[in-house]
């Protein structure tokens, strides 16, 4: 990452020398990487972390509205994954709604044109896994030529048991607890949580949802970063940057746990 200047004004942006207009940059490890200013709130983007299951190639460009991607294998997606999408500075994600050979037939168009050169990830968004064993890993990674703003995280969790603050969702707490780690040029974990009462002690907002009167009951828990932690959270698509969540136990017990987080995407010039 190129170092581009020393001055900037309160808002963050770069502000030349030579008087001419300011630029919007990101800041990191003391370097200032420029940002394209005119698309800096072009795609905002609302993602499910998930686990890979498979991470095939696309062997036939796309086309924007086309409903369907073809790749090099297709064995192990089924109906009902999710398909997440990086090129350049673009991300898309959808749900399979069937498999045919190697052909992903997708619950939504596509928005771009994504090319072979595209990576894809096949993989669960419902993060109910047994990670007791060999830890499983959900997460969403920032397109290779762009930052990924992060503004919010949240979890949402049901079960058809009753839920307290001394459980995990509806289950027996967990001994080793779920933990997000951040990795963008280094790592650097963030919260673990081993029980419902832990996500508002790490700066989540929670609520319970009863039964009503049949179906599921339910937590969501919600953490607004600008509010918790005074800033966003930005990850870097050149250092290949990720936002990880850990699963250390097994939360097979769990009828459905998702995590999603909401954000913009900004174009790296």
């Amino acid at each position: 990452m190129a170092e581009i200047g020393r001055y900037g004004d309160i808002s963050g942006r770069f502000v030349p020398d030579d008087g001419t207009a300011a630029v919007n940059v990101v800041v990191k490890d003391k370097k200032a990487i420029r940002i394209n200013a005119a698309e800096t709130t072009n795609e905002t983007v609302d993602l499910y972390l998930t686990i890979d299951v498979i991470t095939p190639n696309i062997t036939v460009n796309t086309a924007i509205d086309d409903k369907a991607i073809t790749v090099n294998s297709a064995v192990g997606a089924v109906a009902g994954h999710a398909v997440t999408i990086t090129e350049g500075s673009r991300h898309f994600q959808t749900i399979i709604k069937s498999v045919v050979g190697n052909v992903l037939n997708l619950a939504s168009g596509l928005d771009y044109a994504y090319t072979t050169a595209a990576r894809v990830r096949v993989g669960l968004w419902n993060l109910n896994a047994n990670g007791s064993v060999t830890n499983r890993l959900a997460y969403i990674e920032a397109p290779p030529n762009a930052i990924l703003e992060l503004h919010e995280f949240r979890i949402s969790i049901s079960d058809d048991t009753a839920m307290d603050s001394s459980k995990f969702g509806g289950i027996t707490a967990l001994t080793n607890g779920i933990v997000f780690r951040v990795t963008d040029g280094m790592k650097k974990n963030g919260p673990l949580i081993v029980n419902n009462i832990g996500f508002a002690e790490q700066g989540f907002v929670t609520q319970y949802d009863d039964k009503a009167p049949t179906g599921l009951y339910g937590i969501r828990a919600v953490r607004n970063l600008k509010t918790t932690s005074g800033t966003v959270l930005h990850i870097d698509g050149s250092d290949s940057g990720t936002v990880v969540l850990r699963i250390q136990d097994n939360l097979t017990g769990l009828s459905q746990m998702t995590c999603t987080v909401s954000g913009n995407v900004h174009p790296i010039e």
